[in-house]
Order: structure tokens, then sequence, then C-alpha cells
């Protein structure tokens, strides 16, 4: 435990787990998985200056770096809330760049962050401006999807409950030079209900930035308006666009600090 001489807090945002702790020095990605590990989350992450210019990184629970993280973003919001930012509104520093984040409520504790920009692509880095549906081929099947970029890469399939089993091969598939989360997805009456694949973590409860990528596919198809109800396992997310970005909102809770 030679890296971990501070405190240790867990948090959960909608079963998306986290262990976060204040410090200067990153951590290897041997120790990341084991503390991943021992801790039953799905990344860790470490603030620099939490009470004053919050800079966050994140790291997935195989110990790969991550750009950023929406449910993350909101648990490192609490974070620094506990420790002392005295703003209500304030931007957190990622490797995706600055976002923002805003206190609704402290108890419970609910926040709203900025994922920024929905930037669609053809799974190879190249930006579209509209919304052309990509196709790879997986174990010999077609799989129909939509890549978009909310500060991660994701791959939005609709109706694909059947696929389930090839989430881990289609987030690995060549076509994504980074890897690319996977969302399985379906709507109804304006409700969007999500399960995610993230890469080099797996199946997880919740996704802040798949609720964003669905968000932003189903309201270019004209299936959701400027704001939806994103349902997952774990819970629901308000997921909404403001002058082009990305917005989503949820609760918070702290599970223990040690």
């Amino acid at each position: 435990m030679v890296f971990l001489r501070g405190a240790i807090c867990k948090y959960s945002a909608l079963g998306n787990d986290f262990l976060i702790c204040e410090r200067r020095r990153l951590p290897t990605a041997e120790r990341v998985k084991k503390e991943c590990e021992n801790g039953g989350v799905d990344g860790f992450i470490v603030v620099k200056n939490p009470g004053t210019t919050p800079e966050m990184v994140i790291f997935n629970a195989d110990g790969s770096r991550a750009e950023t993280c929406g449910n993350g973003l909101r648990c490192v919001a609490a974070f620094c809330h506990e420790k002392g930012v005295n703003k209500h509104k304030f931007t957190i520093k990622t490797d995706a760049g600055e976002k923002l984040a805003e206190i609704l409520n402290g108890r419970p504790f609910v926040c709203r962050v900025e994922l920024g920009e929905a930037v669609f692509s053809d799974g190879k880095g190249i930006r579209e401006e509209g919304l052309d549906p990509v196709e790879i081929e997986i174990d010999g099947r077609r799989v129909r999807l939509f890549v978009v970029d909310t500060g991660v890469p994701h791959a939005v399939i609709f109706g694909g409950d059947g696929l389930y089993r090839l989430a881990e091969q289609i987030s690995k598939h060549e076509s994504f030079e980074r890897g690319t989360n996977v969302d399985f997805a379906d709507t109804e009456n304006g409700k969007i209900r999500i399960k995610t694949f993230e890469r080099g973590v797996g199946w997880t409860k919740a996704c802040g930035t798949g609720g964003g990528a669905v968000f932003a596919v189903c309201r270019r198809l004209g299936l959701v308006g400027d704001k939806s109800t994103v349902f997952f396992d774990g819970g629901r997310l308000t997921v909404e666009t403001e002058e082009n970005k990305i917005f989503i909102t949820g609760e918070v809770k702290k599970e223990w600090e040690k």
C-alpha cells in the first residue's frame, strides 16, 4: 500500500463504483488492477487540487487510462465538494479537456456535469456531419451500429439483445483504433434504456458517457428531444443538450473512506 498513504474513498454513481484519492503521483497499471479487484470497483481516480482547480486522471479496472468518464466526473465533483471547493459551478480538468460541474443539491448529493460535444464518426477517426450507421463483421455476423464520441468512444447498437455475447469482440474490433465502449439501447416514449460493456472494465451497471452517446444518436434520429431520461441497471440519469454540448445529471453516494 505504498502508493495509498493518504485517505482513499469509494464513491458510487448508479452502481458505477470508483476509488478516489488525492495524489500527485500516478499509480502503476498493476497497482490500479489490484486496488480495483480488492475494492470491487469499475475504476480508480486520482484527483489533484480538489479544493481549488481540480484535475482528474481516471484508470479503468484493467489498469488502462481513460480520457474521461461521465459518472466518474460526478463522483469527482462530490469528492471536491467534500474537500472544500467553494463554488457550486467549477471546471474539472480531464484528458478530454475541461468539463463543467454544477452542484444542484448537497444531501442527497446531486450534480450536473458536462460531457462536451457528441462527435459522430466512421469508426476510423473521420468525423461525419450526418449520422450514417457503420457495419462490421463479428463471428460471421454483420453488426450495424452508430459510432459516437462523448469524451470516450462508443458504439451504439439498437435492439441488439442477441449480440450481448459478442460485446467484448465488438469492443476490440479492428475498426476502432482506440477500442470502444459498446451500448445496447432501446427507446420507448422518449425514454432510453441502455446496457453498456465498457472497454477495460466489462459489463457495468451504468455509464455516463454511454448515456450521452445513446442520447445523441437518438436525438439525431428524432427519437427524443433536447432532454431525456436514460435508464440503466443501476438507476437513471437525466441527459440533455445545451449549446451543442451534452450534460448528465444524477445522484452520487459516498460509500466509505479509509
